[in-house]
């Protein structure tokens, strides 16, 4: 099973978190034991709310249901049908996500982007995702993980999936 879920700080009320997992208890130990750097501040957690799911694609479509709602009514923005939205996950994080304009069909990728200086000559002082409408190159640029090397990565997009082509790490 796969969850999302919404955790309440006990010592800041107003403080609130949600996420996806697949073991919910364990998760719930690393954030209450200072584990996650989203929410060691407001320790401790407790569970409010968790919604159950078979697959992970459904997890994360209800999770972001609100920004993939409105980036579907935009017209196709990458790879001639497709729709590139984007969000913050936290601080200096960026997550995306790519819609079939045509079917609604919704590809979830299994890395997010992380703000980090880059010392590359043609990317100097960028940072996020660039994309075209009639292109179906998709570049990343950051760290594809908390304290992992910034780098330059080139995908191409198959119509399923975004194959990694090459990688120029700072």
């Amino acid at each position: 099973m796969h969850y999302v879920y919404k955790l309440q700080s006990l010592s800041h009320p107003n403080q609130i978190y949600t996420g996806c997992t697949n073991d919910l208890k364990r998760r719930l130990t690393e954030h209450n034991l200072g584990k996650s750097p989203h929410t060691k501040k407001y320790c401790p957690w407790k569970l409010t709310l968790y919604l159950a799911f078979p697959e992970k694609q459904k997890v994360e479509e209800r999770r972001f249901r609100t920004v993939l709602k409105n980036a579907a009514k935009q017209p196709p923005n990458f790879a001639g049908n497709m729709i590139v939205a984007t969000w913050g996950c936290g601080i200096d994080c960026r997550s995306f996500a790519i819609i079939n304009a045509q079917t609604g069909k919704v590809w979830f990728p299994d890395f997010g982007m992380t703000s980090a200086p880059i010392d590359h000559p043609k990317y100097k002082g960028r940072l996020g995702y660039y994309y075209w409408k009639n292109s179906n190159l998709f570049v990343a640029i950051g760290s594809q993980g908390f304290g992992a090397v910034p780098g330059v990565y080139y995908y191409l997009w198959t119509g399923k999936e975004l194959n990694l082509l090459q990688t120029e790490m700072n």
